[in-house]
This record gives C-alpha cells, structure tokens and sequence, in this order.
C-alpha cells in the first residue's frame, strides 16, 4: 500500500492509532474472532450521581429509577460500592484492566466523575500500572474548588486530557439542559479557567503536556447558544498562548437521544444541523474565533461529512451508518466499567442497576474470563443478529473507524508492514483510544 493510501487509515487524533501497537488485536482481526479483540482503552463510571440533570441523560434515568436524588452543585456523596465505588473496587477495576494489558482509563459520566473523593487517587494508582488517563467532566466542581484543578493536572498523573462539556450559557438554555439554576453555570466556567491556570503553572514540570479539551452537544435547544459558546471559550482560551496542550481542541456534535425502544434517523430538524455547520464549519465565525484563540474545533458524529456534501443530511447519514453495518469487530476495544464494577456491553448501558447488557463482574472474574464468557457471546450474538442496528446501538458508534480498519486488516487490504508504519506513527501519542 502506498503511503497516501496508509494516511486512509491514520487519525490525527491522540490515541486513535494506538490500535496498531497490539498483535493479539491484528491476529483477532486476522481469524475473525470478534471475542478475542483485546480491551485497548477502559471507560470507568465510578459514581452515578451527578450535580446536572440533564433531561435527555440516559444517566439521569438511571438515577430516576433507583430513586436517588440530584446533588446539589459541588456536593461529595459517599461510598456505597453500589452507586459510587469505593478505594476498593476502584483498584480491582485498574488492576484488571492494567493485568488485561489495556493502555488508558476514561473517568467518565455515569454521574460526574469531578463529584467522586477516589478520583485523584484513582488518577495516581492508574498512572503507577501504567496507564494514561483521561476525564470526561462537568467542571461544576473545579470551579468551586480552585485546587482540585491542580490536584487532577498533577505532572506526576500521566493525564492525557481532561476533557470539560459546554453545552449553554444563556438561562434558558442552561435550565433545559443542564436542570440547574442559571446563575451556577458560572462554576463550569470558572472550573474551565481554573483547569487552564493550573496547567500554565505547571506547564514547564510536565514530560507531556495534558490537553484541555471541550465538548458541545447541541439540540434545538440549546444551538441558539452555539455562538455565544465559541466566543465566551475563545476569551477565555486565549488568554493563555504560552501553554496548550497537543489536543486543545472543541468538540461539537448532535446531541444522541437514548431512552426510547430503538434509536432514530430524524432526531434533528435539518436547521439544527445547518446551524452548527454554519457557527462551527470551516467558514464558521465560531471556529474562526477560536481558532485565533488556539483552539482547533472538530465536528464529530459525522457532521463533517454533512459539510462536505458527502451526504444531503444527517438523516441520511444515519440511515447510511447503520445500513452498512455488520459485526462489530471493536466493541471489545472498549472496557466499559460501572460504579459497582460490573461490566457492560458500551457505555450505551453502563448505568442501568437492572441492565439486561451486564456481561460480566470485575469483583469476582478477570477481564478474560469476562470476555470469553458464554453471557458475553450471547450478547454479541443477539447485537450481530441486529446488525447493531437501532433497537441494540447508537446511531454514531465510535467504532465505525475500527470497524474499517479491521475490515481492511481481514481483507489483507492492510499488510502487516502497513501497520507497521501506522504503529511508529501512533508512538509519540498517548493510549487512549477514543475512536
């Protein structure tokens, strides 16, 4: 294969090549043993409570349904080794996830991983097994505890990215979203600014610098926000040039609908997505002031694709996405963890307490035995019969890339001199493999 036919298969995003450093993943591709691709990345929910209360959060239901109330913002809840795990488990899940030879750990929703007291510890002990660590964050909390920030972005934590959502701004917006008052969004922002000072004030200590990155979700609530989002970031991003990490990038994509008997192809008015594309395209006055600011923005869950003119609309993007769908050969890259240490099938259903995609438990088998187990297969087999279609998984699976990698792999459309050279480009990177 040529070298402009290898770039085909390469990512510019950190981690994402990380998938070409493990032989046992090619051979799995190789021999089609879709049970054998090994976990690369884990994405750990710790707690399942949360300070938001975001309407559409399929963890908000979870919570809903185990009668748990909203915390207040800011608010610590204790261990019960059920909704919010304790030292404990939080070791037996790094360790086996180190011991299954997975190269980063996502402290993810579920919850807000920022609400959880074991987080920098966790954030340590991963780092000591040899892990690179990211987290998925509100930032509510670091805005009203300014040295947590510099706790989490500690040189000796091999953090890769802390990644903060910024969803709305306006009032109302913010209280359709994110189900708080709207004068609290200010922590979110302060929690930003307070992850952007401590990262300037350690900048010089760090072997590799952590990215600080954002996520915007938008819907036909809160797209009326996009523009306000890109300039309040980019005053804020811009008062720190002198040091920003490799990824510093915002992250905008549609808003998933979880919740109903199956996933949609029309969960967005055309307008919505014209509208994103029209703030956050290439032409975008929104990307335009954040790019002067240092911050690249990126449109995920296939927008680009929408910009491009590959495809009239997302509605028929999505329709595409799941009608060239199979078997997924990486849903295994992706060790999807709970606040009890069960795990699950993706992170889809990690905080269901009754959830029928419970594959195994971290408490009482190894990722191996969890893998190879005969509740696993039985899932798959159900998901591969599907399709993965809607009524098993999302529309904008993350997997989609993988997917064609290992498609290629299989083929022999991909040697293994080709990964090779995709192996020695993904070294400089960190491990977390994100898509």
């Amino acid at each position: 294969m040529t070298e402009n036919q290898i770039v085909n298969f390469v990512s510019p995003r950190g981690g994402s090549n990380a998938w070409a450093r493990r032989d046992d993943l090619i051979d799995a591709w190789i021999t089609r043993e879709q049970t054998l691709v090994p976990p690369l990345s884990v994405e750990y929910s710790p707690v399942l409570l949360c300070d938001a209360d975001c309407r559409l959060c399929p963890f908000r239901r979870s919570r809903l349904a185990a009668q748990l109330e909203q915390l207040r913002v800011g608010v610590v809840p204790k261990a019960d080794d059920v909704f919010v795990a304790t030292r404990g488990t939080a070791t037996r899940v790094i360790d086996s996830a180190a011991d299954a030879g997975a190269g980063g750990i996502v402290f993810t929703g579920g919850g807000e991983p920022l609400l959880w007291s074991e987080l920098v510890y966790a954030l340590r002990y991963s780092t000591e097994r040899g892990l690179d660590c990211g987290i998925y964050t509100n930032a509510l909390r670091a805005g009203i505890e300014c040295q947590l920030a510099e706790e989490i972005l500690s040189p000796e934590i091999s953090l890769a990215f802390v990644r903060v959502s910024v969803n709305a701004l306006s009032p109302r917006a913010v209280e359709l979203h994110w189900g708080i008052q709207a004068s609290e969004i200010q922590h979110q922002i302060r929690g930003l600014q307070n992850f952007l000072e401590a990262r300037g004030r350690l900048f010089t200590e760090y072997k590799r610098v952590p990215s600080i990155q954002v996520s915007t979700i938008i819907d036909k609530n809160n797209v009326d926000d996009l523009d306000l989002i890109c300039e309040t970031l980019a005053g804020i991003v811009g008062n720190y040039p002198d040091s920003r990490g490799p990824e510093d990038v915002m992250i905008v994509r549609p808003l998933t609908i979880h919740g109903r008997s199956e996933y949609s192809c029309g969960d967005h008015r055309d307008w919505v997505i014209d509208r994103i594309i029209e703030v956050c395209g290439a032409n975008g006055g929104g990307r335009r002031k954040l790019e002067r600011a240092g911050m690249r923005v990126f449109l995920g869950f296939g927008l680009n694709r929408v910009e491009s003119g590959e495809f009239t609309s997302y509605s028929d993007l999505i329709a595409h996405e799941y009608a060239q769908r199979d078997i997924d050969y990486a849903n295994g890259l992706f060790l999807t963890v709970g606040s009890d240490a069960r795990v699950f099938l993706s992170t889809e259903y990690n905080c269901d307490q009754g959830s029928d995609w419970v594959i195994g438990d971290l408490k009482t088998q190894n990722v191996s035995e969890i893998y190879q187990s005969a509740r696993r297969k039985e899932i798959l087999e159900r998901c591969n019969a599907e399709r993965w279609g809607p009524r098993v998984s999302q529309p904008t699976a993350r997997t989609a890339r993988l997917n064609r990698i290992a498609r290629a792999v299989m083929d022999g459309q991909l040697s293994r001199d080709d990964i090779a050279k995709i192996r020695s480009l993904s070294l400089t990177s960190h491990r977390l493999i994100l898509d």
